[in-house]
């Protein structure tokens, strides 16, 4: 942004400086806008997805084993209206969250954490 407006102050044209860095004319325009913030005010946040007012209800039912059709029956009777693969995709990331922590059938109940054989080398 700075290096376009640098190159207008010296009396570039648009075309020009389009050639020199490479940038669409029409985003070349938006940087000579004194009023053009690069900033994006919802940069870094998480829209809310169809999902997402369901979530407390889908983690629940996981938490008590209950199977993945019928929480999605549940859910649609609430009044989800999105995709199946949304929600599938959401229980196994879920699930693959919860995997890291397994009960070993030790005798004092304790948990064990699991490192996945690809990840050994990363903390090594």
């Amino acid at each position: 942004m700075n290096e376009v407006r640098e190159l207008k102050k010296i009396g570039c044209s648009n075309d020009e400086i389009s050639r020199r860095t490479g940038l669409n004319r029409s985003t070349i325009r938006r940087y000579l806008d004194e009023n053009f913030n690069p900033v994006h005010a919802s940069y870094g946040k998480k829209k809310n997805g169809k999902l997402t007012p369901y979530i407390k209800e889908i983690d629940e039912c996981l938490e008590k084993g209950v199977m993945g059709s019928d929480i999605e029956k549940k859910i649609r009777g609430m009044g989800y209206d999105g995709s199946s693969s949304t929600m599938r995709q959401y229980i196994t990331d879920w699930k693959r969250g919860r995997k890291l922590y397994y009960d070993r059938s030790r005798e004092d109940g304790r948990k064990t954490e699991t490192i996945e054989r690809k990840n050994i080398f990363k903390l090594l």
